[in-house]
């Protein structure tokens, strides 16, 4: 099914070697094939044809392939215009995605374990105002960018994966995407599986504060 999907797309798209944005639209696929192709952002400048031999590589297999989770929420019509009319929306959703009172406890962690070794820069601990390409903010760093969308790459002890923001406001909707540098066959069994609810029912926690954190930004 992935394999005819994708199929699809080769013949509907124009290969480039920009990927500054989601190539196919807001979906989880897309994520993750711009994770396979740019190496999880680590290759964001490679060519058109170094990208055409990655996607000939991309595996059929489903168990072979990473991990990948796309949820979505839809925004007031209030919220939708705020967002839209901000110089750079990305900036409000970055902002409101690690400035949400859920982020909170996993940011604590984090600078808890770099009080006992250095794991990131110490400039990066402060929350940006604007995202830019290669900002850093803890572990994440800006590896896409496009108006309305922003994909952050991260390494955490050797625990790679990409997170992404999005709006698209013809559709009322804020997106919060990962893509994990696991693959599918390796999550199998009671325990793996648990791993991976307990992860998604944390990345609906985010994406729900981050939406309301949005509409109380609306109302000023």
């Amino acid at each position: 099914m992935f394999a005819q999907y994708r199929l699809l797309r080769q013949i509907r798209k124009k290969t480039t070697s920009n990927l500054s944005t989601l190539s196919g639209g807001y979906h989880s696929d897309n994520l993750r094939e711009w994770a396979i192709l740019t190496n999880f952002g680590n290759d964001v400048n490679i060519t058109g044809q170094e990208i055409r031999r990655r996607r000939r590589q991309i595996p059929e297999d489903e168990n072979k392939l990473p991990y990948v989770d796309l949820f979505s929420k839809k925004v007031s019509n209030e919220c939708s215009k705020y967002i839209s009319n901000q110089h750079s929306p990305t900036d409000v959703l970055g902002r409101a995605f690690f400035g949400c009172n859920s982020f909170r406890a996993e940011k604590m962690l984090l600078n808890t374990m770099n009080t006992l070794s250095s794991i990131y820069p110490t400039n990066a601990t402060t929350l940006p105002s604007e995202f830019n390409m290669r900002d850093q903010y803890l572990h994440w760093k800006v590896t896409s960018l496009a108006p309305s969308e922003i994909i952050l790459s991260y390494n955490i002890l050797r625990f790679r994966g990409a997170t992404m923001l999005a709006f698209d406001p013809t559709l009322r909707k804020v997106y919060h995407g990962n893509c994990i540098d696991v693959t599918n066959g390796r999550i199998k069994g009671h325990i793996p599986e648990l791993a991976v609810q307990m992860h998604v029912k944390y990345v609906e926690l985010l994406l729900n504060d981050m939406v309301d954190e949005l509409e109380e930004q609306a109302k000023y």
